[in-house]
C-alpha cells in the first residue's frame, strides 16, 4: 500500500514534510489513515519517535477543524535536531489547507 501511494499519489512538498495522498481506499467516507516515514538519518529512535508523536498529534488536531479523508504518508526530511514542532505544526497546516484547495 505504501509504495502504490509513494508511487502513484498525488504529492505536497514543504520545507521538511512531503504528504503523499490517495483519495480512495478506506472503508467510511470521513476515515482516513495515515503512515509517517521518517529515515535514520534524522536522528536516533528517540529522535524519530518523539517526531512521530508530534506529526500524530497535529494530525489530529487538523481533524477537528478540517475534514480529512483518504490515505496519507507523511515524509520527513531533515534531522530532527533543526526542527521545532510549531515549525512541523505550522507547515502541515499549510499543506492540509493546500490539499483542501486542491481537492
Amino acid at each position: 500500500m505504501i509504495q502504490d501511494i509513494l508511487r502513484k499519489g498525488r504529492r505536497y512538498r514543504g520545507k521538511a514534510l512531503t504528504l503523499y495522498r490517495e483519495i480512495g481506499g478506506v472503508d467510511q467516507p470521513d476515515d482516513y489513515e495515515v503512515a509517517y516515514l521518517i529515515s535514520r538519518h534524522a536522528g536516533n529512535a528517540v529522535k524519530r519517535n518523539r517526531l512521530k508523536r508530534w506529526l500524530r498529534e497535529d494530525v489530529r488536531g487538523l481533524q477537528n477543524h478540517m475534514t480529512i479523508r483518504g490515505r496519507f504518508i507523511v515524509r520527513f526530511s531533515g534531522r530532527a535536531d533543526q526542527v521545532s514542532h510549531p515549525a512541523l505544526t505550522e507547515e502541515l497546516g499549510r499543506i492540509f489547507s493546500e490539499i483542501r484547495t486542491d481537492a
